[in-house]
């Protein structure tokens, strides 16, 4: 999902070549053991993103969000992706002081 020019096209080949199969469209509804995420900044709301890359794969078992390393254009704060996962279900709720 959100695979554009920017994408590592050698980094795809080896997770379809480990997978034994081409990955599958962002528009797929089948339940799906892994879901690739290429990330950013300027790509929207990344907690919709990750709602919507679970819609469906119900029996997903790994998930990877991808984002451009520091520096470089679409850099996503590590904090901002805390944030996203955690609106969209995903980040372990906060602890409470007793």
């Amino acid at each position: 999902m959100g695979r554009d020019e920017d994408c590592d096209d050698r980094m795809r080949a080896a997770v379809e070549e480990r997978a034994g199969g081409a990955l599958a469209g962002a528009g797929g509804e089948d339940p799906a053991g892994a879901v690739p995420l290429w990330w950013r900044e300027a790509d929207g709301d990344l907690s919709d993103a990750l709602t919507d890359a679970f819609t469906g794969r119900t029996a997903c078992v790994s998930f990877s969000l991808l984002t451009p390393h520091p520096g470089r254009d679409g850099y996503v704060e590590p904090a901002g992706i805390a944030e996203s996962a955690t609106a969209a279900g995903l980040g372990r709720p906060p602890r409470t002081r007793r």
